[in-house]
């Protein structure tokens, strides 16, 4: 026999005693591996480089070099302001009037309604609302 690290096809290699150099010259000889139905495509499952890219209406204007080539869309949004919290982060302009503010579990806004209730009010005197005809972009304000 030429070389015991490799196997024909009539015994079948025991990993336990060939030395780790040489079962790369038995994976290679393995007949089970070789099958009639010849080249088959192999899919990876769903990993971070190898995601689905859908049909959309999305429209870039720019692009930006952050963690790869990422593209930028157009949009209306108006930026009011920026946070630098954890990275630059766009603060956007909205209809909402804030009349005050307060401290629970962080800074939340109030904001002026002309919704009256007379029902229970949740943590902070916050109103609790119907989900059929209320306001629903006054309420917003009061979303955690």
């Amino acid at each position: 026999m030429a070389d015991s690290a490799i196997a024909d096809e009539t015994e079948k290699p025991n990993p336990e005693n060939e030395p780790q150099d040489s079962m790369k010259k038995i994976q290679d000889k393995l007949p089970e591996e070789a099958t009639p139905k010849g080249i088959e495509l192999y899919r990876q499952g769903g990993l971070p480089g190898n995601r689905p890219i859908g049909l959309s209406n999305f429209e870039i204007s720019d692009s930006i070099n952050l963690s790869g080539n990422r593209p930028v869309e157009a949009s209306n949004f108006i930026v009011a302001d920026t946070l630098n919290s954890s990275g630059i982060r766009p603060i956007g302009a909205s209809m909402i009037h804030v009349a005050h503010s307060m401290q629970v579990s962080g800074n939340r806004p109030i904001t002026e309604s002309t919704i009256l209730m007379n029902c229970d009010h949740l943590m902070g005197n916050r109103p609790i609302c119907s989900n059929e005809g209320d306001d629903t972009d006054g309420m917003m304000g009061f979303l955690d």
